[in-house]
């Protein structure tokens, strides 16, 4: 992996579905981040970072709030799905509208803190042998901490991956079903964990507010899939998960990924050198 300058250091990727409600704030947070670094990069021009937003045909106006908030920003771009296909889907479609060679991922509602970007770039530019990084997450509510670590493992708006390693492993899964069980980004984590060095920043550079439908309700849904009876999944959940588990099995035996079991990589910091 180079260490060479990057023409496009980074693009923040931001999934939207019905976030009117939530999204300015995790969009302005994006801002400030990106400002917050270029500060500290004096030779690195405003336009080598950029925010791309991909709305995945919401229903609540949410892509004309996002249009009239960023008419007059160059660094912010939207694209848009004429129907819905899920938040994997919705990543993908803004990554490959992305030029950035480190690409960040933020979801609606949850929020950056000024020096997020700045800290995973200083990681990744020292080590360039590494292909991700992952931070620590705060949350707006009292969580357990065994399940936040868990969490901090498996989800992605607290990463930051070089562009080549995303793409090595195929971007995120978007198999229809993933719109009942969501576990794209616990799949996508496993994948690029299982292949690629990474880092941990310990300190928590980003803010996660708990609420229903967010990431960390999803990752309750990850969690009893893989074992956890105390809360049922849905018939519907229940019929998708063995056909979601084999192809994510399938996927990583394809990556040479030789724990299948999925679950979370504690001290694996990383890689697999063949």
């Amino acid at each position: 992996m180079s260490g060479a300058p990057f023409e496009k250091l980074v693009s923040v990727i931001i999934p939207v579905f019905n976030g009117a409600g939530f999204l300015l704030p995790s969009l302005q947070s994006a801002r400030e981040a990106i400002a917050h670094a270029a500060g500290r990069r004096p030779d690195v021009p405003p336009e080598a970072f950029e925010i791309i937003l991909c709305d995945d045909a919401s229903t609540d106006g949410s892509l004309q709030q996002i249009k009239e908030a960023v008419r007059d920003d160059p660094q912010v771009r939207v694209v848009a799905h004429p129907v819905n296909r899920g938040a994997g889907a919705a990543r993908n479609t803004a990554i490959q509208a992305s030029s950035g060679e480190i690409l960040f991922f933020l979801d609606v509602g949850d929020a950056f803190f000024p020096p997020h970007v700045d800290r995973c770039l200083d990681v990744l530019s020292d080590k360039p042998e590494f292909g991700l990084v992952k931070t620590g997450i705060a949350t707006a509510a009292d969580v357990d901490l065994t399940w936040l670590a868990q969490v901090t493992e498996r989800v992605v708006f607290n990463t930051a991956i070089r562009r080549e390693c995303h793409d090595a492993v195929g971007g995120f899964p978007e198999d229809p079903e993933l719109r009942v069980l969501r576990l794209e980004s616990s799949f996508y984590c496993e994948m690029v964990q299982g292949v690629f060095l990474w880092e941990r920043i310990p300190e928590a550079t980003v803010l996660h507010k708990v609420r229903p439908g967010s990431v960390c309700d999803v990752r309750r849904e990850s969690l009893r899939a893989r074992g956890d009876t105390s809360s049922p999944l849905t018939p519907a959940q229940l019929e998708v998960l063995p056909i979601l588990m084999d192809r994510q099995r399938d996927r990583l035996m394809a990556l040479g990924i030789d724990d299948v079991r999925g679950g979370t990589r504690v001290d694996s910091i990383v890689v697999k050198d063949d």
